[in-house]
This record gives structure tokens, sequence and C-alpha cells, in this order.
């Protein structure tokens, strides 16, 4: 379900090194002799004999129980898939593109250029954003917050959760111009959060707060150069997402292949060299 973006109001050491590596450099497997080792021979693709140096001992040259530690790797593996396929899906998806500007409250000057800040938007994040402004007597005496007010707003009218929904709300009669009890709140779709960060959104929100500060009466531009913003930076955020993803996903791979010993996996069948001196 949808949830809060954001919102606001008028007035409101050192430590040591480990020696757990000494063991594994003693007993490490080297295509070189060295002090210890015995040398092994394995059977090899195409006939014949690869061999090479250890002091294991015979029958623990590969050991299947290492294969548990793979699995440790499956929660970073499964992590990092999760955030490719997801972040793809966003960007992919069907869904409704329409943008809407319902300015109920009659506060908006400038809906040409505020609508297309929303198209650059769209287009570049492939969240669909919505803008409505109503009056505080909509809302107040029937909800406690504003919030709340948006949420409804939210699942009232889109049946998605790849939007994002911008509710501005200033009273009726204002009787002083420079003393607006103004609100406003932000509610996005859950399946936007990977491109639309608690980051960028925080970014929107402290902007588009200040301008409002600045000048309640300007909120066509206010809108229009916190949504510019939010394009600029959420257009990254999806190949950030991407490259985190094969990050994590590849580190699990390779961290899980060495850990499990799956390198070690052709020596399964080695056996002492029966043609190494003693």
């Amino acid at each position: 379900m949808p949830h809060s973006s954001g919102g606001g109001s008028h007035g409101g050491g050192f430590h040591g090194g480990s020696r757990s590596g000494s063991h594994t450099a003693q007993h490490r497997i080297s295509r070189t002799p060295y002090p210890g080792a015995r040398r092994y021979r394995y059977p090899v693709r195409g006939g014949g004999y690869g061999y090479f140096y250890t002091t294991r001992e015979p029958g623990k040259i590969f050991q299947p129980a290492r294969l548990l530690y793979f699995f440790l790797m499956l929660p970073m593996l499964i992590a990092g898939i999760a955030i490719i396929i997801a972040t793809y899906q966003a960007g992919t998806d069907q869904h409704d593109q329409e943008i809407l500007i319902e300015d109920a409250a009659g506060v908006l000057s400038d809906d040409t250029a505020l609508m297309d800040a929303l198209v650059r938007f769209r287009d570049k994040t492939h969240i669909t954003p919505a803008v409505l402004t109503v009056h505080n007597e909509d809302w107040q005496g029937h909800y406690l917050t504003l919030e709340r007010y948006a949420y409804d707003c939210y699942v009232d009218t889109f049946d998605d959760e790849m939007h994002w929904l911008i509710v501005y709300s200033e009273p009726q009669k204002i009787k002083d111009p420079n003393n607006i009890d103004w609100h406003w709140e932000g509610m996005q779709g859950d399946d936007t959060d990977l491109i639309l960060t608690e980051e960028i959104a925080e970014d929107f929100g402290k902007l588009l707060h200040q301008k409002i500060e600045e000048n309640p009466k300007k909120l066509s531009e206010n809108l229009t150069a916190a949504f510019e913003k939010a394009a600029s930076k959420a257009g990254w955020s999806g190949i950030k997402n991407i490259v985190s993803g094969l990050f994590l996903t590849a580190t699990a791979l390779f961290f899980g292949y060495f850990a499990a010993g799956l390198d070690e996996l052709k020596y399964r069948k080695a056996e002492p060299d029966p043609e190494q001196s003693v």
C-alpha cells in the first residue's frame, strides 16, 4: 500500500589481526611443491592426470561438508537478484501513466510548466506523478491529519503502486496573505521505493517546503522546481540499484564459490601420486 514520502505545514577504532588464516595456508593446494607437501594426482578431461601438492590427508582433499558454506551466502544472493528484478519491473511494468493535476483549491497559476516537469519526471522514472490541491475545510474535521486524507485520495484514485501523489491544502478563505495556514503531503506507492528512494523524497520535500515558506502563492513554480530536482536525481537511482544488485550477486557467488570449496571440486577423485618417491 502507499506510504508517506514526507510532508509539512506552516509553523510547524582498532582491532588486532586474526590468525585463522595460518592453518589454511599450511594446508593449501599448490601447483608447486612446498615443505611438508605431498604430490597428488587427479584425472583430467581427455585422459591423463593433473598434479598438485598439499599437506592434507588422503580423503580430505575435497570436503563435501564445505558445500554448506554456500548456503550462508544465499540471503545476499537472493537480495541482489531481488533488487535487479524489482528495479527492472518498476521500469517496464504497465500501469496508468496519465498525469493528474486537479486544482480544486484554485491555487495553481502555471499548469503548463508544471505539467512539463511532471512529464519529464514520469518519462525518466516511470513513476506517474499527480498533484491535488484542496481546501483545509475538505479534510479538517474529517481526518486527524492531511497524511491520512492523502492516503485515502491515493487508494480511491489509483489502482496501482506506481504513482506519487502530492496534496496541497490551504484555507478556503485567507484572512492574512502573509500567514497562510498551508499544508502539504506526499503519498507514494510501494512499487516506487527502489526508484523514488527516501533520500530523493526527502530532498524533494525540503526544497518544496522551503519554497512554499518563501512564497506559497507561487505553488506552481515551487512544485515545478521540486519535481525537476527529483527527476535529476531519481533518473540515476535505477542504475545505482542495478549496480548494487549486481555487486551483491557477484559478491555472494564469488565468496560462496570459494568458501564452499567449489574451486577444489575437481580434486574430489585425487589420490597420492604413486610415482612420487617417498
